[in-house]
């Protein structure tokens, strides 16, 4: 009803604005109720109550009390500038809050990160994950920490296990030539296996790794000390012959996405 009539504690009760909140803006003026003749308590209209639910919104856009206070009773006040010079104040603000959060969401996959590389080099020679992580704060290694924490722990397992099953059949052909059809479709396999990982990191983005990523990935075999140990502790001699069947495996099947690339 337009008549209504509130006490200071009903107002509080209805709004969620504390009684103290409430008797501070009687104090500076934001929102000034009536006062009883006989007792002088404070009582509040249905217009205080209209007033104080539009102060609430502006406090929720972060507006001052004396911006709200020239919003809510200047008559002569540019309200849309106003409201434009608070839109662009807003709008920095959450540009540095999404800066805080992606570095929040960075921060969390790189914990993530930690755990699930642990779990990729459980089988690893004791004292190898600490050195490992004595690289962190290297650009290279904490964006690749990054990347592993986003998939689940499911996935690295999964992951894993296709990785030990391929390493494990790929021990018995390391005495076959690398140009072999037998040591070639076990590279097809990797090709397969590196394909399917990097897409569970990246997601429809990922297209598929080329001509020039798989070169790439070659060369970490034996050059990143890393990766290399982590295919000599399935066999020795297993990183560089890994690499120079990989090689032969761009050449042969991949030289021809780097041609239409180029055409």
């Amino acid at each position: 009803m337009l008549n209504n009539i509130y006490s200071v504690s009903k107002l509080s009760e209805i709004t969620g604005v504390t009684i103290r909140t409430l008797h501070y803006y009687d104090k500076v003026g934001l929102l000034k109720p009536h006062r009883r003749a006989d007792n002088h308590y404070r009582e509040y209209t249905q217009e205080h109550l209209a007033l104080l639910k539009q102060i609430i919104i502006y406090r929720e856009l972060d507006f001052s009390l004396a911006q709200i206070k020239d919003l809510i009773y200047a008559k002569d006040l540019d309200f849309i500038q106003t409201l434009s010079n608070q839109k662009a104040l807003l709008l920095k603000r959450q540009e540095e809050t999404q800066v805080i959060i992606n570095s929040i969401e960075v921060t969390m996959n790189v914990l993530a990160g930690e755990k699930n590389l642990e779990l990729l080099f459980s089988d690893m020679p004791e004292g190898f994950n600490e050195k490992v992580m004595k690289l962190k704060g290297d650009d290279t290694f904490d964006s690749m920490l990054s990347s592993l924490g986003r998939l689940s722990k499911n996935e690295i397992e999964l992951s894993k296990k296709q990785t030990d099953d391929w390493a494990f059949d790929y021990k018995s052909v390391l005495s076959v030539s690398v140009n072999s059809e037998q040591v070639q479709k076990k590279i097809k396999e990797h090709y397969n296996l590196m394909n399917s990982l990097f897409r569970k990191i990246h997601g429809d983005d990922f297209k598929g790794i080329g001509y020039n990523g798989y070169l790439i990935l070659a060369d970490k075999t034996i050059s990143e000390p890393i990766t290399k140990a982590f295919y000599e502790n399935y066999q020795v001699g297993m990183a560089a012959h890994l690499y120079e069947a990989m090689i032969i495996f761009a050449d042969k099947e991949l030289s021809d996405m780097l041609k239409s690339i180029s055409n």
